[in-house]
């Protein structure tokens, strides 16, 4: 599926997230598994607050779960419920 490119610059900033809290260069596309690539719980609640500063959110609760991080499009599809564009 190609995205358009508020989803690109989404993507990008949801990217440079992870490479942020991994501390790595990785190659990602929008559905590699993050846990594949180092991605584990602590690291995981750091990738959900650099989001929050990043895209000046608060995660709900019930979003909250380590399937809504499992991927850059299991992100932006959770980032789908704040209504957030990059």
């Amino acid at each position: 599926m190609m995205m358009n490119a508020s989803e690109k610059a989404l993507f990008e900033v949801v990217q440079q997230a992870v490479v942020d809290v991994l501390k790595r260069k990785v190659e990602l596309d929008e559905h590699t598994n993050l846990s594949h690539e180092g991605l584990d719980s602590i690291t995981t609640v750091r990738l959900l607050v650099e989001l929050e500063k990043k895209l000046n959110i608060q995660f709900q609760e019930e979003h909250l779960s380590l399937d809504n991080f499992a991927s850059i499009r299991s992100i932006m599809n959770t980032l789908d419920h704040y209504g957030v564009t990059a």
